[in-house]
């Protein structure tokens, strides 16, 4: 059970390190087309996507023994399941964002 926990806890960790990478990105994008930021305010996410960056590679490399080595895999087909699950259906995305803010707001 331990080992169970420890390999479902860190396919999570490498999941959310790509959700943070891919904020800190979206983020920057949005307030710079909309002219929100400028100059050194984009110091903080850049920062940040390197330390994501550090703490993703520190993870893959050197390649870790097995079963570890897998996880990077698992977290990118699952990735890519969920971009063509996205690509393919768009509208269930809006129905599903959807049924989340009316269960949050009662």
């Amino acid at each position: 059970g331990t080992n169970v926990v420890g390999w479902l806890g860190t396919i999570g960790g490498l999941a959310l390190l790509l959700t943070y990478l891919s904020t800190q990105i979206a983020a920057i994008r949005l307030f710079s087309s909309n002219g929100r930021w400028h100059g050194w305010q984009f110091a903080i996410p850049i920062l940040a996507i390197l330390l994501l960056g550090y703490a993703l590679w520190s993870n893959v490399v050197p390649v870790p023994p097995a079963p570890y080595n897998l996880f990077p895999y698992m977290v990118l087909l699952w990735l890519a399941i969920g971009v063509v699950v996205a690509f393919r259906s768009p509208d269930a995305a809006a129905r599903l964002s959807q049924s989340l803010i009316d269960e949050n707001t009662g």
